[in-house]
């Protein structure tokens, strides 16, 4: 019988801000001087998940993290023999919060386009 596990891989309906590794996240927190919990709790329902997706986004600020976000997405990716993902990101929400539409989306599709050639990723 073929081991599964070393066929390549299929991501879909992957949110890009729950995939934003530990490490980087507080990185940027620091950077941008956003507070984070000192430990993350367990999700209890909709509204913890909500308040943990609205810090994370609150991390998110300038084209260099969208980027860089896009780009460990698709290493980690890789990483794990995923070949394909379909990546969901709120773009608009993003943008609004920011006051430039375009921005996030633009940056999110370059890292994505960079991290994807880098390591093999569509």
């Amino acid at each position: 019988m073929r081991d599964l596990s070393a066929l390549p891989q299929v991501h879909l309906h992957v949110h890009l801000e729950s995939t934003i590794r530990p490490a980087t996240l507080r990185e940027l927190a620091a950077t941008h001087g956003v507070v984070l919990p000192e430990k993350p709790s367990a999700f209890g329902g909709f509204r913890a998940f909500a308040e943990s997706n609205r810090i994370t986004r609150s991390c998110l600020k300038e084209p260099a993290d969208f980027v860089r976000i896009a780009r460990e997405f698709c290493a980690d990716e890789a990483a794990k023999g995923t070949r394909y993902a379909e990546v969901t990101f709120t773009a608009a929400s993003h943008g609004e919060r920011l006051g430039d539409l375009a921005m996030p989306l633009e940056s999110v599709l370059k890292g994505l386009s960079e991290g994807g050639a880098e390591h093999g990723l569509e």
